[in-house]
């Protein structure tokens, strides 16, 4: 199984995890992704981090 947050950005910056997502992230390790995408306003770029608090 395979947990999934979604952040994206219309360009390229930076992205945060909230406190209840980060502590999800912990308690969950290699079942949590973080699918950053980047560039949405023009042409997107799906960026997949498995176990972001690694």
């Amino acid at each position: 199984m395979r947990f999934i947050e979604v952040k994206g950005r219309s360009t390229v910056g930076e992205v945060a995890l909230t406190t209840n997502e980060y502590k999800t992230a912990e308690r969950l390790k290699q079942d949590y992704w973080l699918y950053v995408v980047f560039n949405c306003a023009s042409t997107p770029e799906v960026h997949p981090i498995e176990d972001p608090v690694r």
